[in-house]
């Protein structure tokens, strides 16, 4: 079976940004390179995905890190998936 991912969709970083700055266990809010290692990427990644959008196979793998499904971040995750038929 072959990777299932649409590589064009991108998720707004947003969201990803927000439960991490809630997670996070200093009385500071994280800085972008406390972030990035806690999903483990590079700041430089952090700070693109805040423009361009998370690509989905990333945004997949950042929130699997936080220990979530990725719906729980981008609640339209749904509307993106195969629909599978019986």
């Amino acid at each position: 079976m072959g990777n299932q991912f649409n590589c064009q969709t991108r998720y707004a970083a947003r969201p990803l940004l927000m439960r991490m700055t809630r997670l996070s266990v200093e009385q500071e809010p994280p800085t972008m390179g406390d972030m990035a290692a806690m999903v483990g990427t590079s700041r430089r990644n952090l700070m693109r995905w805040s423009v361009e959008g998370i690509p989905e196979l990333s945004a997949d793998r950042v929130a699997v890190s936080l220990g979530l499904h990725p719906a729980e971040l981008w609640p339209e995750w749904w509307a993106n998936c195969p629909q599978v038929t019986p």
